[in-house]
């Protein structure tokens, strides 16, 4: 028995293959950022850099709260400090091709420090390896 597809049936097929590839795409990007977010998490937990190191990119450019703009080394180095909590909410997730700007509120708290809440944003990078941190700065949120 042979089924005859009609030309709207195949062009119907076609034009919906590129928004279904770019669903899958974007889907994968939001997982893939949560779970490299989830290893700096653990990472900091641990006071174990290594574990994040591979997610940031070797151009980093992290802006500290002081206006200060640090690299990939200074901010594996800031992850050994001790970190007793660590919680990111509110994780908004926007990408533009090959790159994503993610948005979320973190909450930490440092060893024998106060907790801190923290406004940050980044810009992650695609290449052949995955996602790759290029790019973050941070707003300390005062608490009231």
């Amino acid at each position: 028995m042979t089924v005859s597809i009609g030309k709207s049936a195949v062009m119907a097929a076609l034009l919906c293959s590129p928004t279904y590839a770019y669903a899958n795409e974007k889907e994968n990007a939001d997982n893939a950022i949560a779970a490299a977010l989830s290893q700096i998490r653990d990472a900091a937990l641990a006071s174990n850099p290594d574990m994040a190191a591979s997610v940031f990119a070797e151009d980093l450019a992290l802006v500290s709260q002081s206006g200060k703009l640090y690299g990939k080394e200074a901010a594996l180095f800031d992850l050994r400090n001790g970190f007793e909590t660590w919680d990111n909410s509110d994780v908004v997730v926007r990408e533009k091709g090959d790159m994503t700007i993610v948005t979320f509120v973190n909450n930490r708290t440092r060893t024998n420090m106060e907790p801190a809440k923290f406004l940050v944003m980044q810009v992650w990078r695609k290449n052949a390896q995955g996602w790759l941190l290029s790019a973050q700065s941070s707003t300390r949120i005062k608490r009231k």
